[in-house]
């Protein structure tokens, strides 16, 4: 997704797995993280995903900045430590603060955009 103007104002937003209804196929994942290690399970919900358009639009940066947008978790109940060591055992590997954090590297977007992921997969399964 991304955003032009005349005045040179481009905001390519790179989201991963969007998912709101689907988040009951997310357990059909648990047992092989080798379905979803292709984007390093990362995710975002719907919801999210449509916030971080608004602010790109609304944002009065010029020029051209990219943005990843996820969700503040990944899609594993599997700790982040347990999933890279099993799928990238030769990569080094920066703990996350916590066991599930995304892999995917939100800063940006949340600094610049003010983008604040509020919907995490979890949460949405045991409603």
């Amino acid at each position: 997704m991304g955003r032009r103007s005349s005045r040179r104002r481009r905001r390519p937003l790179r989201d991963r797995l969007v998912a709101v209804p689907e988040y009951s196929t997310f357990e059909g994942w648990q047992e092989d993280p080798k379905l979803r290690y292709w984007n390093c399970w990362g995710y975002i919900d719907a919801r999210d995903g449509a916030q971080s358009v608004f602010l790109s639009l609304k944002s009065e940066m010029k020029g051209h900045h990219q943005y990843l947008i996820a969700a503040p978790d990944t899609c594993m109940r599997k700790s982040n430590d347990e999933l890279v060591k099993a799928m990238f055992p030769n990569v080094k590997y920066n703990k996350t603060a916590g066991p599930n954090d995304t892999l995917l590297s939100i800063e940006k977007a949340k600094k610049e955009l003010g983008f604040k992921p509020a919907y995490k997969w979890q949460d949405q399964v045991r409603k």
